[in-house]
């Protein structure tokens, strides 16, 4: 059965169940869930007692979610869904989609009647269609989670959701998102992680963006912007993920992204990139995990990747870069994969890589 996400948020809202055919699955999922956590058990004695996840049983005081489990997240029952459940990955792959649904439907009836209750939101992984309803700026001014990745979810981001104040935690990936990136996402002072990469967002990356200042992972990857990647960027102190793969970005990679001392991790492949990379970016010696810009057109001296002594990975490859390959990579311990292909690199391979032990 297909729900578009209005009819959706529109059960949320009024607090009530979902149909008859969810309800039944429901308790078909939370039988199976008391036969895993307690095989050899009872249901629980009067008065109840607490199985995994936080339901409470018992024969008097009927079925209901404990008011002290409010704050448990769907995430937790989509993580243990798949333990002891055997059948290999695709089995498990259909207990933890499964366990993410049914999670968030087992919880409508008490946290989202006392909406002011709610902190986290989750209904990824299923065929909601239609746009993203106004009304989700409704919910709890405490939900901190929204994750609604992996449906076929359209339209416009609505301005709404910038209501949602406390919201830490937002994945609107794997969609059809479309139109520009709403200004909204900018009053949400406590945004941690936002993915909405997948999409078929355009128009140019906010320089607003710079105004999260708890903002650590940002994920635009797959949609259609376009324009310069914003000087704002550089004043996000607490950044540890970048990716911007894979988009229509073009100009230069400002110098501004060296100021972000924690980045970690850094993509910006196949976009239209042009110029050298400041030194100040490819300087950053934090840099732990990724470093790719692949599939752009940059060019000059790769000489000053040798500072990124911590990396694990370098792609530079489909660009322009020329001159020698430099014998300083040696510096780069950690690193266990580089690809230089497809530019213009000449004179020997510097016999000093041998060092690189992981490579």
């Amino acid at each position: 059965m297909t729900w578009t996400c209005d009819c959706v948020f529109r059960t949320v809202l009024a607090g009530q169940w979902p149909p008859a055919t969810w309800r039944a699955r429901v308790r078909r999922f939370f039988a199976w869930r008391r036969s895993w956590a307690c095989p050899h058990g009872s249901a629980g004695a009067a008065g109840g007692r607490e199985e995994v996840g936080g339901y409470a049983g018992g024969s008097s005081g009927g079925r209901r979610w404990r008011h002290g489990s409010s704050t448990q997240t769907a995430l937790q029952l989509r993580a243990s869904a798949g333990v002891g459940a055997g059948g290999g990955a695709s089995a498990a792959r259909k207990k933890n989609s499964a366990a993410v649904l049914f999670g968030a439907a087992g919880r409508m009836r008490y946290g989202l009647c006392c909406r002011q209750q709610l902190r986290n939101l989750v209904l990824s992984f299923n065929h909601l269609t239609g746009v993203l309803p106004t009304s989700i700026g409704c919910l709890s001014s405490s939900l901190s989670v929204l994750i609604l990745g992996s449906n076929k979810i359209g339209g416009n981001i609505p301005d709404e959701i910038g209501n949602l104040t406390m919201l830490s935690y937002r994945s609107l990936k794997g969609n059809r998102f479309n139109g520009t990136i709403p200004s909204a996402l900018y009053r949400l002072p406590n945004l941690e992680r936002l993915y909405l990469h997948t999409n078929n967002l355009h128009g140019r990356i906010p320089e607003c963006f710079g105004q999260s200042k708890r903002l650590g992972l940002l994920s635009l990857s797959q949609n259609m912007l376009s324009g310069q990647i914003p000087q704002g960027l550089g004043a996000l102190p607490h950044l540890r993920e970048l990716d911007l793969s894979h988009n229509q970005l073009s100009r230069k990679i400002p110098a501004s992204l060296g100021k972000c001392k924690t980045l970690e991790l850094v993509d910006m492949a196949h976009n239209k990139l042009t110029r050298n990379i400041p030194s100040k970016v490819v300087g950053l010696q934090n840099l732990e995990f990724y470093f790719n810009v692949s599939g752009n057109l940059l060019q000059g001296s790769i000489l000053e990747m040798s500072k990124m002594v911590m990396v694990l990975a370098i792609d530079v490859s489909q660009n322009n870069f020329s001159g020698g390959i430099p014998s300083a990579l040696e510096s780069c311990k950690g690193l266990m994969y580089l690809n230089l292909s497809g530019n213009a690199f000449e004179g020997p391979i510097p016999v000093s890589l041998v060092n690189l032990k992981n490579l």
